[in-house]
C-alpha cells in the first residue's frame, strides 16, 4: 500500500503545487485591493504613519509574491523543484498573514465599533477567498489563515464589551468551520489527482495489453492460413501421387521431363532472388533513415545513413555498444531493448523518441523503431533510426510562440485595466487641481501624483506596443528614445545587469515600425543577458555614419546616411565558428532547454526588412558587439496636441459612454467642470436610446471602444445609420490599434488615450466641435 502511495506522491506534489501558484493571481490582486480599500476606509480613524507603513507592506509582499507566481510560471517547473517551490510560497503567505493578522494590532480603529466591523469583515472575506485558492495544501492555508485572524480574536476577546466579547465567539467559531472546509477540500483534491493519475496509468495499461492482444491475434490469424494452405497442398499431392501410380509406364519419361523444367525454375528462381536482394541492397543503402542489425550489443549490419547519422566508423559500430559511443538520454529503455530475452518475439513499440548525443557532439532528437527477427541463426534487433531534430525544434518554437500569444493577450488586458485606473485618479487630480492655485500647500503633491501618472502611462503604452499583434506600420521614430524606454523597461526586471547608454548622433530619426524595432532590442538585450549568467555590463551607444559606394560592398546595403546602434555585452564571446551560424534559425550555443535559437534570427529579419544590416563581433572571454545600421529619415514624428496647453471651455450638450461606472462619473465631473451639459450612458445600447430622444441637443459624443455585449465600433455604426454627421471622440486605455484604425477610417473625429489630463481633454473637445463637417 506504501509503494502504490508513494507511487503518486512526487506527481501529487507537483499538481498541488501547480494548482497552488495557478490559483493566486486573483488572490494577490484582491490582497492588493483590499489593503488600499482598508488604508482609504481608515484613514479618519487611524494613525496615519501606522496606516502608511501597513499598507505599503501588506501592498509590498502581495507584489513580490506576484513576481514569484510568475516567475514559476515562465519556468518549466519539475516534481524535482515542486518541494521547493511549496516552501517558498509557504513562507510567502505566512508572510502575508502575519501582516494581515498585524493590522488589529497595528491599525485596529478603537474608537469606532463600525470601523472594527469593517476590519473584521475585510479580513473574514480575505479568508473566506482563500479557501478555495490555497487549500490545494493545507498547510499554506493554515498559515495564512492563523496568523491572520488569530490576532483579531484576541484584540476582540480582550476588548472588554459583550459586544467585542460576541465578536470574538463568532470569530473563534468561524475559524472552526473554515478549518473543516479548507480539509474537506483538501482531502477532495487529493484524492482526485489520486484518482486522475490512477486512470490515466490504467488506460496506458489496458492500451498495451489491446496491442499485445492485437498481436497474437493476427499471428494466430496467419497460422491458420499456412495451415490451410498446407492442407491444399497435401491434398495436391495425393492427387498426383494416384495419377502416377496410374501411369506408371510414363513414369520414367514424365520424371526425366520434371527435372528439366525444375533445374530451369531453379535457375530463374536464383536469378529473382539475385534481383531481389539487389533492389533490397539500393533500397537500404540510399534509405533517408538510420538501418542496422543490433545482436549482442553491437551493430552486425547497418547502411550509410547509420554512420552519417551518429558519426561513428564502420569499426566502431561493429565493436562498441552504441550505449557507450553515444550519449542517451534514455538509457533505461535502451538497456531493456539490448537485454531482452530472446524468448521475447512480441515487436516493439514503434516511435520512440529518444535525445542522442552524436560523435560530433550534436543533440539529435531520434525516432526509434525495433523489430525482433533471426539473424544468423540467433536472435537480433532491426532498427530504423529517424532524426527528427527539426521537428521537434518546430514543434518547441510552436509551443513558444503560443506561450507569447498568451502572454502578449493577458500584458495587453492588464495595460487597458491599468489605464482605467490611472483614468481615475487623472480625472480625480485634474479635478482638484481645478479648484485650488499654486499657493495651495497640496498643489505640488497633485503635480507629482499627474507626473507619477504620466510614468505609468508610459510603462502601459510599451506594454501594449510590445504585446498588440499589428501588422507592420513605418513612421518617423526617434530611435535614441525608443532605446532609453527599451533599456529602462528591460532594466526593471534584471537587476544585476549595469546597463550603460551613449548617445553620439545628432540625427535620431528613422522610418520604423516601433513595435518590430523595440523587439529587436529587446532580443539583443535578452541575448546579452543569457551570455553573462552571473551579471555585467551592457553598453548601448548610436553614431551618426555615412555609407559610401565603396562601404556597400562590405555592408550590402545602399549608400547614404546611417545611423549606428552598437549592443556591447561583456559575457563569455564566440569562436569564429559559432559567429558565422550565429543569425541561422533554431542555432544557439545555449545548453538544451535554455532557448530555440531564433531570437537572433528574428533579430536579422527585423533589420533586413527595415533596409538595414546587422553584424557581430567577438572573441571567446571578451564578449560580443551587434553592429545595427539603419537609414536615417529627415521626416520628424507629428508633436501632437499639447498635453499642457490652457483649459477651454464650452457650454455645449456632451454623450460620454464607458462601462466603468468610476470613470463614467470622473469624465462627466470633468465634463460638466469645463462648463458642459453632459448626459451619460453605461452600454452602447443606452448611448443609442439617448441619443435619438435627444440628437438636437447633444453636439458631441465620448465614445469608449471596449465595451460588453456592443462594444465601440458597434455603437459607432449605429450612430452613424441615425446621423451621418454625428460627432464621435473614442477613448481607449489601448493604444490606437487596429479597432481604433477602423473606426476613424469610417469618419470619427479623432481618438484621445486614457488617462488623459482636463487641459488635453478640453482642446481636444473644442478641435472636434470647431472642425467644419465631413
Amino acid at each position: 500500500m506504501m509503494t502504490h502511495k508513494s507511487k503518486y506522491e512526487q506527481r501529487l506534489l507537483l499538481e498541488q503545487v501547480n494548482q497552488l501558484y495557478e490559483q493566486s493571481h486573483i488572490a494577490t490582486l484582491g490582497s492588493a485591493t483590499v489593503a488600499i480599500i482598508i488604508g482609504i476606509i481608515l484613514w479618519p480613524m487611524v494613525n496615519h504613519v501606522n496606516l502608511i507603513l501597513w499598507s505599503s507592506a501588506a501592498v509590498a509582499i502581495t507584489l513580490f509574491r506576484q513576481t514569484v507566481i510568475v516567475r514559476f510560471h515562465r519556468l518549466k517547473v519539475t516534481a524535482k523543484d515542486a518541494l521547493q517551490w511549496k516552501r517558498l510560497f509557504f513562507r510567502l503567505i505566512l508572510t502575508s498573514g502575519i501582516i494581515w493578522g498585524s493590522s488589529a494590532l497595528v491599525i485596529f480603529p478603537k474608537t469606532s465599533f463600525t470601523h472594527q466591523i469593517f476590519l473584521f469583515s475585510m479580513l473574514i472575506g480575505l479568508v473566506s477567498g482563500a479557501v478555495a485558492t490555497f487549500s490545494a495544501i493545507l498547510p499554506v492555508f493554515l498559515a495564512y489563515m492563523i496568523p491572520t485572524l488569530l490576532p483579531l480574536l484576541i484584540v476582540f476577546l480582550l476588548g472588554g464589551t459583550p459586544m467585542q466579547f460576541a465578536m470574538s465567539a463568532m470569530l473563534l467559531f468561524y475559524l472552526i468551520l473554515v478549518s473543516m472546509s479548507a480539509y474537506l477540500l483538501y482531502k477532495k483534491t487529493r484524492t482526485s489527482l489520486m484518482l486522475q493519475f490512477e486512470n490515466v496509468d490504467l488506460i496506458h495499461f489496458l492500451e498495451e495489453e489491446k496491442h499485445r492482444a492485437d498481436t497474437i491475434n493476427k499471428e494466430l490469424k496467419n497460422e491458420v492460413k499456412e495451415r490451410i494452405r498446407i492442407e491444399k497442398m497435401l491434398q495436391k499431392h495425393r492427387e498426383n501421387l494416384e495419377a502416377m501410380v496410374d501411369e506408371r509406364t510414363n513414369a520414367l519419361k514424365a520424371s526425366n521431363i520434371d527435372l528439366k523444367i525444375e533445374i530451369a525454375e531453379r535457375k530463374k528462381t536464383e536469378n529473382a532472388l539475385k534481383d531481389s536482394e539487389e533492389k533490397y541492397r539500393l533500397l537500404v543503402e540510399n534509405a533517408n533513415d538510420a538501418i542496422f542489425i543490433y545482436q549482442n550489443s553491437v551493430c552486425r549490419f547497418h547502411n550509410k545513413r547509420t554512420e552519417e547519422l551518429l558519426g561513428f566508423s564502420a569499426a566502431e559500430l561493429h565493436e562498441t555498444p552504441i550505449t557507450e559511443l553515444c550519449k542517451i538520454n534514455d538509457s533505461q529503455f535502451i538497456h531493456g531493448l539490448v537485454h531482452r530475452s530472446p524468448d521475447i518475439q512480441a515487436p516493439v513499440a514503434a516511435g520512440k523518441t529518444i535525445r542522442f548525443i552524436n560523435k560530433e557532439n550534436q543533440s539529435l532528437w531520434i525516432q526509434l523503431t525495433a523489430v525482433p527477427v533471426t539473424w544468423d541463426a540467433a536472435p537480433a534487433l532491426l532498427c530504423f533510426m529517424r532524426d527528427v531534430t527539426q521537428q521537434t525544434n518546430l514543434e518547441k518554437q510552436l509551443l513558444q510562440a503560443q506561450k507569447i500569444e498568451a502572454i502578449g493577450t493577458m500584458a495587453a488586458g492588464i495595460a487597458h485595466d491599468f489605464n482605467n485606473i490611472l483614468s481615475g485618479i487623472q480625472g480625480n487630480t485634474s479635478l482638484a487641481l481645478l479648484h485650488i492655485d499654486e499657493k495651495n500647500e497640496f498643489y505640488h503633491k497633485f503635480k507629482d501624483i499627474e507626473s507619477y501618472i504620466s510614468s505609468g502611462t508610459e510603462l502601459t503604452r510599451q506594454l501594449l506596443d510590445f504585446a498588440s499583434p499589428r501588422s507592420s506600420e513605418r513612421k518617423p521614430l526617434d530611435i535614441s528614445h525608443l532605446i532609453n524606454d527599451t533599456a529602462s523597461m528591460f532594466c526593471r526586471t534584471k537587476k544585476e545587469v549595469r546597463l550603460h547608454t551613449f548617445f553620439n548622433n545628432t540625427n535620431t530619426f528613422i522610418e520604423a515600425d516601433s513595435g518590430q524595432i523595440r523587439q529587436a532590442l529587446i532580443n539583443l538585450l535578452v541575448n546579452a543577458w543569457q551570455a553573462m549568467p552571473g551579471g555585467g555590463d551592457i553598453d548601448i551607444a548610436t553614431y551618426d555614419v555615412i555609407i559610401d559606394n565603396f562601404d556597400t560592398l562590405a555592408y550590402e546595403i545602399p549608400p547614404g546616411a546611417y545611423i549606428k546602434i552598437s549592443v556591447r555585452d561583456t559575457g563569455a564571446g564566440m569562436d569564429p565558428s559559432e559567429m558565422s551560424k550565429i543569425f541561422d534559425p533554431f542555432f544557439t550555443t545555449k545548453k538544451d532547454g535554455e532557448g530555440t535559437g531564433l531570437g537572433l534570427s528574428s533579430v536579422y529579419g527585423i533589420i533586413k526588412s527595415h533596409d538595414g544590416y546587422i553584424d557581430v563581433e567577438s572573441k571567446p572571454g571578451f564578449g560580443s558587439t551587434f553592429h545595427i545600421f539603419l537609414p536615417a529619415s529627415l521626416n520628424r514624428a507629428d508633436p501632437g496636441l499639447a498635453a499642457e496647453e490652457p483649459i477651454v471651455t464650452g457650454t455645449e450638450t456632451i454623450l460620454i459612454v464607458d462601462d466603468e461606472p468610476d470613470i463614467l462619473e470622473i469624465g462627466k465631473e470633468m465634463l460638466e467642470a469645463l462648463g458642459y451639459r453632459v448626459y451619460a450612458a453605461s452600454n452602447g445600447s443606452q448611448a443609442i436610446d439617448i441619443y435619438k430622444n435627444n440628437i438636437h441637443l447633444i453636439q458631441l459624443i465620448i465614445l469608449d471602444m471596449i465595451m460588453p455585449d456592443m462594444n465601440g465600433e458597434q455603437t459607432y455604426d449605429q450612430l452613424i445609420k441615425i446621423d451621418p454627421d454625428v460627432k464621435v471622440l473614442l477613448s481607449s486605455g489601448f493604444s490606437q490599434n487596429d479597432q481604433a484604425a477602423r473606426i476613424l477610417e469610417k469618419g470619427c473625429n479623432g481618438f484621445i488615450q486614457k488617462p488623459f489630463k482636463i487641459q488635453l481633454l478640453s482642446q481636444t473637445i473644442r478641435k472636434i466641435i470647431h472642425a467644419a463637417p465631413s
